[in-house]
Order: structure tokens, then sequence, then C-alpha cells
């Protein structure tokens, strides 16, 4: 994930802001983890929400970056994806249960997702088997299993917002393009680790 997120983006854009200018280098280095959204889509056979949601910033942002030709506009455009999603954590703690929609940990939801396939067999005291995801087994039995959810679905959103907030912050200030790259790789990537 290191090498698709950070390495190969980096890589692209360095070898190519010279060859293609800044806002077009911006725009390509970000292909690699779009292009890896998609083709996990297509190889798992499933739509991914958040690869979603990432797969529609990354191509709407493209094109205000494209439209604007502004490369500190192209820098915000990421981390405004990441906002997004950063703030699409948050909402998923708010406490809202209708008939129709509860809304649970969005780290929980996309737990759900990626081990559909593991499944937990149990017996009940009455002793009928009963059989459903790991997941929504602990959910439903171990209260720390939810406390844990809910932390670090906190975790991602605020890191997420703050990320949005530290980029802004270094496009508006005297940094060159360069050094924002720099620095917003690094950034990401201590984020991701520190969440990982």
């Amino acid at each position: 994930m290191v090498l698709i997120d950070i390495a190969i983006p980096l890589a692209l854009y360095f070898s190519l802001k010279n060859v293609i200018g800044v806002v077009y280098a911006l725009i390509v280095s970000g292909a690699p983890p779009f292009l890896f959204v998609v083709y996990t889509a297509i190889a798992k056979r499933t739509v991914d929400l958040l690869g979603c949601i990432i797969c529609l910033s990354f191509v709407l942002s493209g094109v205000v970056s494209i439209v604007s030709g502004d490369a500190r506009a192209a820098l915000i455009r990421d981390s405004a994806a990441k906002g997004v999603i950063g703030c699409m954590f948050l909402i998923t703690l708010l406490p809202i249960r209708t008939r129709w929609l509860t809304l649970k940990p969005l780290t929980y939801i996309m737990s759900v997702q990626m081990l559909s396939e593991a499944l937990c067999t149990y017996t009940d005291k009455d002793g009928k088997v009963h059989s459903m995801n790991v997941c929504e087994w602990q959910w439903e039995h171990i209260r720390y299993f939810r406390i844990s959810m809910y932390g670090q679905t906190a975790a991602w959103g605020f890191l997420l917002v703050m990320e949005l907030v530290s980029v802004v912050l270094m496009v508006k200030s005297t940094l060159t393009v360069d050094e924002i790259v720099i620095y917003n790789n690094i950034l990401t990537s201590v984020i991701t680790s520190t969440m990982i």
C-alpha cells in the first residue's frame, strides 16, 4: 500500500513535473491509487463505498485542477477528498437509529465488507446452531469491540480532517509546491502508519 499510495505518486510527480508541468504531474501522480481502487473493485467484484468516493473525488478534482491550472489548487484537491472522507467517518458516529437506518461506525462497516467471507458458527444455550459474520458477532457480543470501532472511526475522521487543515495552511504559507508535495506525503504516511 505504501508503494501505491506514496512511493509511486512521489516518483511520478518529481519525474514528470518538468516535462508536463506541475498541475498535470499532480494529476498523473494521483492515478496509481485511483487505478488500484478500480482494480480492487473489479477483482473482488464488489462495490466499495469508500473506493467509489475516492474515485469520484479523483475525477472531479482532476477536472477542477485542469480548468483552474493552479498547482496549489491541485494540492488542495487531494486533501479535500480526504477531508470529505474524514467527515463521513465522523458522521457515522452520530447515534441515528430509525426503522430504515441504523448508523454504525465506518470502520465497522468497512470491516464487515472486508471480512464478509469470515463466518462465526456457534451453538446457543438451547442447542441451536447459528452462523454470522465475525464482525457482526463481535459487534453484538463484545463491548470492547464496539468501543474500539467507535474510537478508530473518531481517530480516522479527526486525522483526515486535520490533514486537510494542514494542507490548506501549507498552501497559504510561503512553502514551494515541491515542499508541500513532500510534506503532504510524509504527513499522509505518518497518519496511515499511526492508524494501522
